[in-house]
């Protein structure tokens, strides 16, 4: 669709939910104190990411759900891969709108992906320069 190969488009789709994944374990990190309370609240932050990715079942239309699966890169990466072998077609339950085939709901995907990672690398660094205060 955009790359000309779908295989690259679903790669980067993974690796971008990957990293993106990785830095919302960093804020969890950073936030935390004790590496004992910090393993449940990881299993729940991935726990909600499959339920609100749209895989499981659709989040578009459900109020307070879709705003939620706003803030979660899985849903966007889900969304990546879902208009790059253009998934809508397949769903009994009506077309969700960002898994249209086209190249802009793509970039959509990948920009949203790209701006959570700079907002989370920033919260990281935050976190951290506080923490650093606080020991200093």
């Amino acid at each position: 669709m955009l790359l000309g190969s779908g295989f690259a488009e679903v790669l980067l789709a993974v690796v971008g939910v990957t990293v993106v994944t990785m830095t919302v374990g960093l804020v969890i990190s950073a936030f935390i104190d004790n590496a004992d309370r910090g393993m449940p609240l990881l299993v729940l932050v991935l726990m909600l990411q499959l339920v609100v990715s749209g895989g499981l079942f659709p989040v578009h239309g459900r109020p307070v759900l879709e705003q939620v699966a706003w803030l979660v890169p899985a849903r966007w990466a889900y969304a990546m891969g879902a208009s790059t072998v253009d998934l809508n077609p397949a769903l009994r339950t009506g077309p969700d709108p960002l898994w249209e085939h086209t190249a802009g709901r793509w970039l959509l995907g990948a920009g949203v992906l790209v701006a959570l990672a700079a907002v989370l690398v920033g919260l990281t660094a935050w976190l951290l320069r506080r923490l650093d205060q606080v020991r200093g």
